[in-house]
């Protein structure tokens, strides 16, 4: 489970109004859909142009792509940041939405 599934069911258990339909919530967890949509598509080719142009505007500092992290002390947890920043200490998240393709970066 990753970390934005977790706040995700987290907030969906808090916010529980008595009609949750758990089956449902989890089951794009347990069967996630293939991501071959025009959205997903897009944003995951873009994620590296959006990540050059992030390097370029923060020239010389130290940032780091990255993967799935897995915490040692808690195994079943996981979370996916696109790169961090060594300099400044944060985490960043590429996010290249359909909407904002006809824009400039």
């Amino acid at each position: 489970i990753t970390a934005s599934e977790c706040y995700d069911l987290f907030t969906y258990y808090v916010n529980d109004v008595g009609d949750r339909d758990w089956s449902r919530k989890l089951s794009p967890i347990i069967h996630p859909l293939e991501k071959r949509l025009p959205p997903l598509m897009y944003g995951k080719e873009m994620e590296g142009i959006a990540l050059q142009c992030y390097k370029k505007k923060n020239h010389g500092k130290r940032i780091i792509k990255m993967g799935l992290v897995i915490p040692p002390s808690a195994p079943f947890l996981g979370c996916s940041p696109d790169a961090i920043s060594i300099d400044d200490c944060k985490l960043i998240e590429i996010k290249c939405p359909l909407s904002g393709k006809d824009k400039p970066l």
